[in-house]
């Protein structure tokens, strides 16, 4: 490898020693640019990624790091297997309370627990406010996005979990967690966390503990070729590369950027997350893109047994959890026709369309019981 780089730039130093002055002044200019940005994405890349935010304030990790095996069982095969998803937990403010409901939260794509908390910790006042006992609330992650050190490490090796590794992984979680709560247990899905949610109705469905609810924002997404999210399907590799130039800039040029990508200002939970991770640990961009890549095959309508047909075989199942279905117009990801069909084959309790004065979109809610 050291041998073709010698190769190479002696031959591009004969071409520019053959251009005339400024264009040899500016090949040069921009080989020493190449030079210097190659370097700092190898050194990137083999530096060890640092450990991402710790839990906001009253928040605690639930699940991080490896799973625990049982006596007997067989160690992954892949290392990044091992990893289960990341888990952070609000506990119930609720004084003396052996018991309590619990309520987990899905994330959509990005699948990192933190963006999620201020929800949490809304929904845990709306209790308070209402005065109902406290719920414990938990933000679920996915396997693709580890914040610890060595689980972002692992990950940067590894190619992205597809969507289904990440609906089992998941839905194992949402068990075990269900299990903590018989007095009930809650669990929302926002965007393809809602999907999964829909997946691992049946999982819960068994479990001892009751699900009084499940509620979907955007409860099925489709994929349809050709239009704007086409756009979104960039090259895994391209995605790797932006990774680490981001994650290679100076601290500086970093703390800017949080800024637009955070959409929130310096000091906000959200642009402390951005920068610990995205801009420090290169496999969440690269994780971002790969599990898009398995989200468009898996959610094309026109492949058989899935779109709207297997959400409906999933809302027929006998006993299913009471299901509240958020859809918002113009939302390029859940159809407004699945909206319909829904209100066409269900018995709602209760359907309106409203705008909240922050959003311009309207919103569309069903509560749909078998």
């Amino acid at each position: 490898m050291a041998f073709l780089q010698c190769v190479l730039a002696i031959g591009v130093m004969q071409v520019a020693s053959i251009l005339p002055s400024p264009l040899r002044e500016i090949l040069l200019f921009f080989i020493c640019l190449g030079v210097l940005w190659g370097g700092a994405l190898v050194e990137q890349a083999s530096k060890l990624p640092s450990d991402g935010p710790e839990p906001p304030s009253g928040w605690s990790w639930k699940l991080r790091g490896k799973a625990k095996r049982a006596d007997g069982e067989e160690e992954e095969a892949d290392e990044a297997d091992s990893f289960e998803p990341e888990v952070l937990m609000l506990a119930s403010k609720t004084k003396k309370a052996k018991k309590s409901l619990g309520v987990a939260l899905v994330p959509g794509n990005p699948g990192v627990p933190h963006y999620y908390c201020e929800f949490g910790e809304e929904i845990q006042k709306a209790f308070d406010t209402q005065g109902l006992a406290s719920p414990t609330i938990y933000c679920v992650g996915y396997k693709n996005f580890p914040t610890c050190a060595e689980g972002a490490a692992v990950r940067q090796k590894s190619s992205p979990a597809s969507l289904e590794q990440e609906s089992t992984a998941i839905g194992e979680v949402l068990v075990q967690l269900q299990e903590l709560h018989p007095d009930g247990f809650v669990i929302l899905g926002h965007s393809i966390g809602a999907w999964i949610v829909l997946q691992t109705l049946k999982l819960v469905n068994d479990s001892a503990s009751p699900v009084p609810l499940a509620v979907l924002a955007m409860p099925y997404l489709e994929y349809r070729p050709f239009s704007m999210q086409t756009l979104m399907r960039v090259p895994l590799s391209l995605a790797r590369l932006v990774a680490l130039t981001a994650t290679a800039l100076p601290s500086r040029l970093k703390a800017l950027l949080a800024l637009p990508l955070s959409h929130n200002p310096r000091g906000s939970l959200a642009y402390d997350v951005t920068l610990k991770t995205f801009l420090c640990q290169p496999h969440q961009l690269s994780a971002v893109v790969g599990l898009y890549h398995t989200e468009c095959s898996r959610l094309d309508p026109a492949k058989q047994g899935q779109g709207f047909s297997e959400c409906k075989s999933i809302l027929s199942m006998e006993d299913r959890p009471p299901v509240l279905a958020l859809f918002t117009k113009g939302d390029m990801w859940a159809p407004m026709e699945h909206f319909y069909k829904l209100k066409g084959r269900c018995c709602p309790v209760w359907a309106r369309i409203y705008s909240d004065s922050m959003s311009s979109e309207a919103s569309c809610l069903i509560e749909m019981r078998s």
